[in-house]
């Protein structure tokens, strides 16, 4: 695979050896993705660790860099790579635009640029976040992208050519300090987390349709952290922390399988786990990290 920086610029930074076998991970068999991609949040484990290949341990602005694209308006999100192109998520301020971006991996050229929304930007915002803080993800045959637009939250999903497929209303939003979490996939399904104070969500589409397919009520607190699968005591469990609680959802279904007080109302880090432990991080009203034994 191939290691990127997102900033001012898209960066590769070095190309490593090609590792074209499938991606082991919960719910993506079928997938057109492989262990030489990026395609989603926290990369092909979901527990940001690619798979084993040696790397370099250091770098400046001319060793180990193959090249350097700019990258219009600002976004948090960071790339994703399937194939042989880089997509990225970027909000252009003073044309109030968010977009979707397409690179070849090779050469860093711009291959396409897709606007998903104009305007819708009067919701309030942290002055650190961006319009654009949400991580794209992929199946390989299409690409989904998540946007806060117009006291909402939006899905979209688009083919590799850029061209809009479809796009649902994934929850209506009251914005504390903006958006910035990513999507999940799961078999047959792109799974949303649109926490917020008007009352949360956490709803499932069909990746091929977008029909919804479940919808699960969350507490009325803001929270920004990014929901991810893992096998956990032998069974696939969605983990989503903050809204003061640790809980784990059946990917499949939505139905919860446990929760537990834990954590804080405002959280940003997704959960990681190791063996039946899963940790998290959140910082409001206070410092705090929890440590939860799934026993679900």
């Amino acid at each position: 695979m191939r290691l990127l920086l997102l900033s001012i610029s898209l960066t590769l930074l070095f190309s490593l050896q090609s590792n074209a076998a499938p991606i082991d991970a919960p719910g993506v068999e079928g997938y057109k993705v492989t262990q030489d991609d990026w395609p989603w949040w926290r990369g092909p484990h979901r527990d940001g660790h690619a798979y084993e290949q040696a790397a370099p341990t250091h770098w400046s602005e001319r060793e180990n860099i193959a090249w350097k694209s700019p990258v219009p308006g600002r976004g948090h999100g960071s790339p994703i790579v399937v194939g042989n192109r880089i997509f990225i998520a970027a909000a252009d301020k003073s044309k109030q635009t968010q977009s979707v971006l397409a690179y070849d991996r090779a050469n860093g050229k711009r291959i396409w640029s897709t606007q998903i929304h104009q305007g819708g930007w009067q919701g309030r915002i942290h002055k650190r976040n961006t319009q654009a803080s949400s991580t794209l993800a992929s199946d390989g045959d299409r690409l989904f992208t998540v946007f806060m637009h117009d006291s909402a939250i939006w899905l979209s999903a688009l083919s590799f050519d850029g061209k809009l497929l479809w796009q649902v209303k994934a929850s209506d939003f009251v914005s504390h300090w903006g958006y910035s979490t990513s999507p999940v996939l799961y078999d047959d399904l792109i799974i949303v987390a649109s926490d917020h104070k008007g009352g949360g969500n956490l709803t499932a589409f069909d990746r091929v349709s977008g029909e919804q397919r479940w919808n699960v009520k969350r507490p009325a607190i803001p929270n920004y952290a990014s929901p991810v699968i893992y096998r956990i005591d032998g069974r696939d469990q969605l983990v989503l922390p903050g809204c003061e609680m640790m809980a784990s959802y059946d990917p499949k279904t939505g139905k919860e399988i446990w929760s537990t007080e834990a954590t804080t109302q405002e959280t940003v880090g997704s959960a990681v786990v190791h063996k039946n432990l899963v940790f998290a991080s959140g910082g409001y009203p206070k410092n705090e990290t929890a440590a939860v034994v799934a026993d679900g």
